[in-house]
């Protein structure tokens, strides 16, 4: 029976981890606004996947050549080749000594996180995979990226990509350098690794010089007043998130600045204008609140100035986010356990891994039991949890139970299985 359904309902990391953990070899296709996916499986490792929107970052051919790794004359005499040779693009490459398999490889890499982290993303679809006894990729120049690596590197990207999005507005938005190429270095193999830092060079006198990581100096490189971030990423060997969490870095750095974008003073006067009568409503919202902000006061959940009638709906709404705020940090877990085998002795421990921050975790209880485990939170009424039951072994096509709190909202069905 093959695993099929919605991402609604079961979301894309229950998916990698299931398949990961029984090892499966097949296909996974997703669709989600005329888009289709095709990831492929080989003994629970992802190795290949491929778009129908065919962009040019995600192809390795035009990659390449944006990357400057081989020229567009090369990459047709390779396609030429192909053609006769009925032989895959990425065998040409090598045999006619246009790339090396560590380029390729690379430049394969970049291609499939690019994809696969893409789906991260991806908040509705369908999802279908199909069980196969083989699979057909490119193996030349292949990677094999296991499910705990890919679960952990794409719930990091969900977490951080709103904070990327709060400093870099758009992938059309333009770079700057604001430190001149003379004044940085490519970090040594033998650093100390204080990256960042400032050191001096030569024999005292020389110009202090920053320290940049090999990612972040072919980063800063593609930097010239006049790419994009959607053109730096494909001319890099990166895909988008690296590159765009590298920018980030840069910036914060003082390394490298946004360009002055064009309109955006007009676009924030139309924005106000547009605004008016939400910020006349919170004007008025709070005026109530201060004309009663006696009420409520002994309660850590209460929204001053709001009448008895109204704060019920207000603790759903406070429930609602505290609850999202578990699931969240369920994928943490889930995480953990998939890449430790072993449940976290506490929330600290998701942050001393790297999986979560501790704002993330403040206030949580994880309450281990012989059958999985709680998640808890203080609520404004009551405490707020959801609950997990361990999935049965089984065939991939089975949808185990999954635990709920009996106060909790009903879960979806079917419900993500915790292996």
């Amino acid at each position: 029976m093959a695993l099929a359904g919605t991402l609604r309902d079961f979301g894309l990391p229950d998916i990698v981890q299931l398949i990961g953990l029984q090892r499966k070899t097949g296909t996974l296709h997703l669709k989600h606004e005329g888009e289709s996916v095709n990831v492929i499986f080989d003994n629970g490792a992802i190795v290949a996947a491929e778009s129908s929107l065919g962009r040019p970052a995600d192809r390795i051919g035009s990659a390449l050549v944006t990357q400057g790794s081989i020229t567009q004359e090369q990459l047709n005499q390779a396609l030429a080749v192909q053609k006769q040779t009925m032989q895959r693009l990425g065998h040409v490459l090598i045999s006619e000594n246009l790339v090396s398999e560590d380029l390729l490889r690379k430049a394969v890499e970049a291609q499939l996180l690019q994809v696969v982290f893409r789906l991260f993303r991806w908040r509705e679809g369908d999802y279908n995979f199909e069980t196969e006894a083989t699979v057909d990729y490119e193996r030349t120049g292949s990677v094999s990226l296991g499910a705990d690596f890919i679960l952990m590197e794409g719930i990091r990207m969900v977490d951080e990509w709103p904070i990327i999005e709060r400093k870099i507005p758009s992938m059309s938005a333009v770079f700057r350098r604001v430190v001149d190429a003379g004044q940085v270095q490519e970090k040594r193999g033998d650093d100390d690794g204080l990256d960042g830092l400032l050191s001096g060079v030569g024999d005292g006198g020389g110009a202090a010089r920053i320290t940049l990581s090999g990612d972040e100096m072919l980063v800063y490189n593609a930097v010239d007043g006049r790419r994009s971030c959607q053109q730096i990423v494909e001319c890099t060997p990166l895909h988008d998130f690296a590159v765009c969490r590298t920018l980030l870095d840069l910036m914060d750095r003082d390394v490298v600045a946004l360009t002055d974008l064009k309109g955006a003073s007009g676009r924030t006067r139309t924005g106000a204008r547009a605004d008016a009568p939400g910020i006349a409503f919170m004007a008025l919202a709070v005026g109530a609140a201060l004309f009663g902000v006696y009420r409520n006061i002994s309660s850590p959940f209460g929204v001053f100035g709001l009448p008895a009638l109204v704060q019920p709906a207000v603790n759903t709404a406070l429930n609602t986010k505290l609850r999202e705020r578990l699931e969240a940090l369920d994928g943490r877990v889930r995480a953990f356990r998939l890449a430790e085998g072993r449940l976290p002795s506490s929330p600290d421990e998701l942050v001393t891994g790297g999986l979560s921050t501790r704002e993330s975790i403040e206030g949580v209880k994880l309450i281990p039991s012989d059958t999985g485990y709680t998640l808890e939170l203080r609520g404004p009424d009551s405490p707020v949890s959801i609950v997990r039951f361990f999935a049965v072994a089984g065939s991939l096509g089975e949808h185990p139970v999954l635990g709920a709190d009996p106060g909790a909202t009903p879960a979806p069905s079917p419900a993500s299985p915790i292996q």
